[in-house]
């Protein structure tokens, strides 16, 4: 009779892991394979996890707690992380100057449009680009960012698709 093997031992061979890496990043997965991944001792499947829009809030948090280093840029950018967690990420990053959590923020849709604002504060040409093309922030900063003196910034405000439905309200 054939030894059961573990989950990890399924894992680290490196087709399935490949395989499993696939589907923790695959926004598609189900919610509860994406617990079972979110276990995983392989540091790069469970930060796929963290960054995949269908992984439960819970599981979200809970990889956090357990890693908070290793997982806070992809918890930062993915449109399902609860909006707790977001403001917080978002005062942390203001008041520590920590551009890379920032930027994964300002990449999030679900990010409320104040503080999408709040980022412009900041001298940043990367991060102006990624508030120019979020989904979430509001027609006018987009305005704004449309005039910029950066023509790629005034480009990703232009291709932001809130503006081009306003373009194509104004066209009628």
């Amino acid at each position: 009779m054939k030894a059961r093997r573990s989950f990890e031992e399924f894992i680290n061979e490196s087709s399935n892991y490949e395989r499993l890496l696939g589907l923790a990043r695959d926004p598609k997965t189900d919610p509860d394979l994406l617990d079972e991944l979110s276990t995983s001792l392989t540091t790069s499947i469970r930060i796929a996890v963290a960054g995949n829009p269908n992984t439960r809030p819970e599981t979200i948090r809970m990889l956090y707690r357990a890693e908070p280093r290793a997982n806070y840029a992809e918890i930062a950018a993915n449109p399902g992380t609860p909006i707790d967690m977001l403001l917080a990420f978002a005062e942390q990053g203001m008041e520590s100057g920590d551009y890379w959590l920032i930027n994964s923020l300002a990449r999030n849709p679900a990010m409320p449009e104040e503080i999408l604002d709040e980022f412009l504060s900041l001298d940043s040409f990367v991060l102006r680009q990624f508030v120019a093309s979020n989904p979430g922030t509001s027609v006018g900063t987009l305005m704004e960012l449309a005039i910029d003196e950066d023509p790629r910034i005034r480009q990703a405000a232009a291709s932001n698709p809130k503006l081009a439905d306003l373009k194509d309200y104004l066209d009628r």
